[in-house]
């Protein structure tokens, strides 16, 4: 069994004639195989009757001829594959199967004494008009006239020849057998051909829908391809917006820890100092009493002017450790006891309104008007004590930072729920925060007004309560010149609830 080289296939076809087909160069061979076959029979009949005319040196023509097709189309069938080998095998067979029935024909003595002989010749015509190579057909058409010119030249002389008399007397039988033979045969190739190219046609209608049914396949998967591309695309994308999110989340617990623990130190130092501090206090106040008890009884002089100095600096003493003991208070706010304060549900915007009333003697000392947006279905289970020192921070900061003194101004609240969750946004229009401002505004002791008696804690204090307590989050936008916004978000009901 032979096996199929696939490069010696892409190398013929790539010989091929740009209007001949592998199919076609196949249907061609086997054209070829069953032309010399037919032939090669009609060889060996018509050299058995030469024999039998007692011609025994004319016989040699037709057996020659089915010598040269014998090797020629087995020397052709060892390269099945090779394109050159058959187009030699294809002239060598055209070739003979064009020349010699000429030449039988002027050995037998002629036209007529031969029966037209040279009749044979025309399945070779037939077999070269067949070939897609339209050159080689023409050739064989113009050899097949040139050798009946020269056979009509030549009568004369081949009547003359001693097998003419000897075939002559049969010339009509032998006259109807080659019509007869060169009909069948020439029918019967038609046949051949008909049936091969029929089949040929089949076989590209086959390969033409594989082709298709490939092509679509193609398109099927270049579109799934894309589909996922896109699909790739996307979840890169969310993966991203998964990983900024991850990178935020991880940020704020950051932050949150290093301000819990903070928030923590700040306490326990508070703690330690709140009791010596409180003693201080008392201590002064039972002082500058018992200074006040005996200023009537002392006699005017010297004594009094150093009362008086005294009174002064005891008066200093007196404020300033209230002052310290403010301070204090505000440290130890610092840290949140979740378990501080009485879990009830209640109106958000009616009871942050209320905590703004309270608010009013601070308020009306500027010309900031604060406003509440009404908004009376948003009801939270919370500890409203955390909720009333948020909006008290806020309303401080407010007023102490985003307007000048004097300066006009507004701080707008509005209450929003989405999905159980509460959105408080603080909005005011003053003026607002440089970038590295906003980025601190929620360290500890972080302030712009630090010599103007700003402790730094009041934002500090905001996050710390809304994170730990309301278990939410709070962040700020601002913009120089376009004021600030606070949004805090936390969950409608607590998670103590």
């Amino acid at each position: 069994m032979m096996v199929h080289n696939p490069r010696d296939s892409v190398s013929a076809a790539e010989e091929l004639p740009l209007d001949a087909t592998p199919e076609e160069v196949g249907l061609e061979r086997r054209f070829i195989v069953y032309m010399g076959t037919l032939m090669s029979l009609g060889g060996l009949l018509w050299g058995g009757l030469a024999m039998g005319y007692g011609l025994t040196w004319e016989a040699l023509v037709p057996f020659l001829y089915v010598i040269i097709t014998v090797l020629n189309l087995g020397f052709s069938a060892n390269r099945a594959n090779d394109l050159a080998s058959h187009e030699l095998m294809r002239a060598v067979q055209i070739l003979a199967s064009l020349l010699l029935p000429f030449a039988f024909q002027f050995v037998l003595g002629g036209f007529v004494a031969s029966g037209v002989v040279m009749l044979w010749a025309l399945i070779a015509l037939f077999g070269s008009l067949i070939s897609p190579r339209l050159r080689s057909g023409s050739m064989a058409l113009a050899l097949f006239a040139v050798l009946t010119i020269v056979s009509a030249v030549l009568e004369p002389v081949a009547s003359k020849r001693t097998a003419a008399a000897i075939v002559a007397d049969h010339s009509l039988p032998l006259l109807t057998m080659n019509v007869v033979l060169v009909g069948t045969f020439a029918f019967g190739l038609a046949l051949a051909l008909a049936h091969n190219r029929d089949e040929v046609d089949r076989r590209l209608r086959a390969a033409n829908q594989r082709n298709l049914d490939l092509n679509g396949r193609l398109s099927r998967t270049v579109e799934y391809l894309y589909r996922s591309q896109i699909n790739l695309r996307d979840t890169t994308d969310s993966l991203h917006s998964s990983i900024d999110a991850l990178k935020a989340t991880q940020q704020e617990l950051v932050q949150r820890e290093k301000l819990a623990s903070l928030g923590s130190l700040v306490a326990g130092i508070a703690h330690e100092i709140n009791t010596p501090l409180g003693v201080a206090v008392t201590a002064s106040s039972l002082v500058k009493e018992g200074l006040d008890a005996v200023r009537p009884a002392l006699p005017a002089g010297a004594a009094v002017v150093a009362f008086e100095d005294v009174d002064d600096a005891l008066r200093l003493l007196v404020a300033n450790v209230h002052r310290a003991s403010e301070l204090i208070r505000q440290f130890r706010t610092v840290a949140v006891d979740q378990s501080a304060g009485v879990l009830r549900t209640f109106e958000l915007c009616a009871y942050i309104r209320e905590v703004v009333g309270n608010l009013a003697p601070f308020i009306r000392r500027t010309a900031v008007s604060v406003s509440v947006f009404e908004r009376s279905d948003v009801m939270v289970t919370q500890r409203p004590g955390l909720v009333a020192q948020v909006v008290t921070n806020i309303v401080t900061n407010a007023l102490e930072h985003a307007y000048g003194a004097n300066q006009e101004g507004v701080l707008e609240f509005s209450v929003s729920v989405d999905a159980g969750r509460v959105e408080i946004r603080a909005v005011d229009r003053g003026k607002g925060m440089p970038p590295e401002v906003a980025a601190r505004a929620f360290d500890p002791f972080f302030t712009t007004r630090g010599g103007a008696g700003g402790s730094g804690l009041g934002l500090f204090i905001v996050h710390n309560l809304v994170s730990d307590g309301l278990h939410g989050h709070v962040h700020l936008e601002s913009a120089v010149g376009q004021g600030t916004t606070f949004i805090i978000q936390f969950p409608a009901v607590a998670k103590d609830a």
